[in-house]
């Protein structure tokens, strides 16, 4: 089905795991990508410690990463 993702029923993993990338690339490209390859908190450095930057902070760039991550995190099954 286009409008929800295929459960894992335990078994036949790879099988299982090219359909969700496959559904999360029609959603977007951009969730498989931060799937594949995570999700990482903004960070930035002050005082010579690196440490997250403020949501409020984030470059544009940096909050569609963060929506593809939760938008991926609502998709997989749980």
């Amino acid at each position: 089905s286009i409008n929800k993702p295929s459960l894992f029923c335990g078994t036949n993993y790879h099988f299982w795991k090219v359909q969700m990338k496959i559904f999360m690339e029609y959603v977007n490209r951009g969730i498989w990508s931060v799937v594949a390859n995570g999700f990482i908190i903004p960070t930035h450095v002050v005082d010579n410690k690196t440490v997250e930057k403020p949501y409020e902070s984030w470059s544009q760039e940096e909050i569609r990463k963060g929506e593809y991550d939760s938008k991926a995190m609502n998709i997989i099954p749980h």
